[in-house]
């Protein structure tokens, strides 16, 4: 996986699985303008040497007696505490020749603070990369937050992912839900929402940021436990926690999905797919390639395919898990009634536009499978049931007799209100 070292903007390969690796990641919606690409940054990082923008000197130049003291033991009334600069911001850092003021403790004096002074030859000078015109604010500002948080490594997928190598890419897209959900945390970043509104209000620009309505976003909502919401001018608006019923009310994803209190494969697939329904994609494809994660599901990217590589989704997945529901899907739209006003069908799609929808076109295939994300828009409701469960609904005995016990296996159900049942076998 490879990532952005916060301290130099240069880049690192580290192992997500490996156990004590931290990293935070940064989600966000890719501007019309586009957005830094690997090339162009590496391009950049060429220019310029990695070295960490606050290095501290070897210990034989430390005064006797003296030792460097982590920033959360400073005393928060020096003037050169973080309370009063960022000294991890390169308008904080100086120039070789210039001073930084920094505290030591003396063994001697029980953790009495002392002020020393050092240079600092590894600032933003004018020649530093954080200073470089052509290095993109979202980059900047994104490794400022993360490194004030203490977190040595940001993953970006406008810039950490190579595009032009289209096995890294799809690697990349197969690997991402588990990158979010190792992560130490996600930062969700929303150009359009100012910092100072009533973020749960109703209408407010939080409930109408753009970053709701994104495909890719819809895995990097739910699979970090940890997502803060940053406003416009990066400050924080609220995690994911303290904001789950205004989201809620946006996605339509339930309480114990979105703070993962269930595993994902307890929710129906069409429950699951109702929550993309309504999201959009610059690419067709990345319809479902954004959904890969949710599912748990990994297969070959194939851009150019169009609507195709949602049908290898669902064919994927009524591979892989038992659950009929994947052909409970509804088109909603009811044609022109003038056009079908006399169809034997049509009086039946009036009473019920939730279920039925007639095409009128007699080219269109009828398949199994949906030919849309969007013909699970109307899901949310559908539910997975124990075969328990749906015997106790219809007041049937559970136990069954040994014989029967044997020759079947335990089916699951899906039950849609308010009275259709599927049976998985």
């Amino acid at each position: 996986m490879r990532v952005l070292n916060t301290q130099t903007c240069h880049f690192v390969d580290i192992d997500p699985m490996k156990t004590g690796t931290k990293y935070a990641i940064l989600s966000h919606t890719w501007d019309a303008t586009g957005e830094q690409t690997y090339g162009e940054l590496r391009s950049i990082q060429e220019r310029y040497t990695a070295v960490p923008m606050v290095q501290a000197p070897p210990p034989q130049t430390l005064p006797p007696g003296f030792q460097i003291v982590p920033s959360n033991h400073q005393n928060p009334n020096s003037p050169f505490s973080n309370n009063h600069h960022d000294t991890s911001s390169p308008e904080y850092s100086q120039t070789g020749s210039q001073l930084h003021a920094l505290w030591y403790a003396w063994p001697e004096l029980n953790g009495q603070l002392t002020v020393g002074t050092i240079h600092d030859t590894s600032s933003c000078s004018p020649s530093s990369i954080w200073g470089d015109p052509e290095l993109s604010p979202k980059i900047r500002e994104a490794c400022r937050v993360a490194r004030q948080k203490s977190y040595l490594y940001l993953w970006i997928d406008s810039c950490c992912i190579d595009k032009t190598s289209s096995s890294e890419l799809s690697e990349s897209i197969n690997s991402m839900y588990q990158w979010y959900s190792r992560a130490d945390i996600c930062y969700a970043f929303l150009p359009d929402v100012p910092a100072e509104e009533d973020h749960r209000a109703k209408g407010s620009r939080f409930r109408r940021s753009r970053w709701f309505t994104r495909g890719w976003t819809l895995q990097e909502l739910i699979a970090p436990l940890d997502l803060v919401f940053l406003a416009n001018d990066w400050t924080v608006i609220g995690s994911k926690e303290s904001l789950a019923k205004p989201i809620i009310d946006i996605t339509d994803i339930e309480y114990n999905a979105l703070l993962r209190v269930q595993p994902l494969d307890e929710f129906s697939v069409a429950q699951r797919l109702s929550w993309a329904a309504k999201r959009e994609t610059t690419r067709v494809e990345d319809r479902a390639y954004s959904l890969l994660g949710i599912f748990g599901i990994n297969m070959p990217t194939l851009y150019g395919e169009g609507e195709g590589a949602f049908r290898r989704l669902q064919e994927e997945i009524m591979r892989r898990i038992p659950d009929q529901s994947l052909f409970a899907w509804t088109r909603c739209e009811l044609p022109d009634p003038s056009s079908h006003l006399h169809h034997p069908e049509y009086a039946h799609a009036q009473k019920d536009q939730r279920r039925f929808a007639f095409s009128g076109s007699r080219t269109t295939s009828i398949s199994l499978l949906a030919s849309s994300i969007k013909d699970f828009s109307n899901c949310a409701g559908i539910e997975s049931l124990s075969h328990d469960e749906v015997l106790r609904r219809l007041r049937l005995p559970i136990t069954i007799s040994p014989h029967m016990a044997s020759a079947f296996s335990s089916p699951r159900y899906i039950f849609r209100p308010p009275s259709t049942f599927l049976l998985n076998v």
